[in-house]
């Protein structure tokens, strides 16, 4: 029995991690390929998200505001559970509904989601660069690092020698706590794109945050670092 355990867990290691490694770029080649439609998508209102007095903050007080915000300007999609509201001069609050968790974001992007997963676009909607976050269940009690090997692992299998750097592990240091990831460098065409992916557990499930911006972007790591300090959770 306990052979078998290891081996499921092994297993849903690797399951999780070829989904995290995929999905971003998979993403990324969706969103260029359906840009128009979803820039239109983008421009629709949506309605206000829930109060953000009945939270409970992961972080004991905001950061504040980067310097490197995109300037294009987008609306919240219509595809979108929960739509930003304006919180500040330079920040909107986005709310997942399903999920009851909300982070800030520039009121310049364009943010998207599909059932527990967010996507926020950071230049113009519907197109990379752009972050998602996205949760996991968890039943067997994975640790981040075992996620992340194995996501490091599935990249390298499915990019090979398309990959110019990494996978190399990182840690973000955030207000009250930290998260791990991995970042590395993709070849694709005549561009390169970094990737980052990080994970941390919460309340048994994984949250997975990912970007994918070309690799002298700043604005787009910069982005979902606040958006990671800023995580928050309806408590009503």
């Amino acid at each position: 029995m306990k052979t078998q355990n290891v081996s499921f867990k092994a297993t849903l290691v690797v399951m999780l991690a070829a989904v995290m490694a995929v999905a971003v770029l998979a993403g990324c080649a969706k969103t260029e390929a359906s840009s128009s439609e979803s820039s239109s998508s983008a421009s629709s209102s949506a309605s206000s998200s829930s109060s953000a007095a009945s939270i409970e903050t992961l972080s004991p007080s905001a950061v504040s505001p980067s310097s490197s915000s995109a300037s294009s300007s987008s609306s919240a999609s219509s595809a979108s559970t929960g739509a930003p509201s304006t919180t500040s001069a330079s920040y909107t609050t986005y709310v997942n509904e399903q999920e009851g968790y909300m982070f800030e974001v520039s009121p310049s992007f364009a943010t998207e989601s599909s059932g527990s997963t967010a996507r926020v676009y950071t230049a113009k909607a519907g197109e990379a660069p752009f972050f998602t976050l996205s949760v996991m269940r968890n039943p067997t009690g994975q640790t981040e690092e075992e996620l992340l090997s194995g996501v490091g692992q599935k990249a390298v299998e499915e990019y090979g020698d398309k990959i110019t750097k990494g996978p190399v592990p990182n840690t973000v240091q955030l207000h009250n706590r930290q998260i791990k990831g991995i970042e590395y460098v993709v070849q694709d065409g005549g561009k390169q794109k970094a990737v980052y992916q990080y994970a941390e557990v919460i309340n048994g499930s994984f949250f997975v945050w990912s970007g994918v911006a070309s690799a002298d972007d700043t604005t787009t790591p910069s982005a979902m670092q606040h958006a990671m300090d800023t995580l928050q959770f309806k408590t009503a």
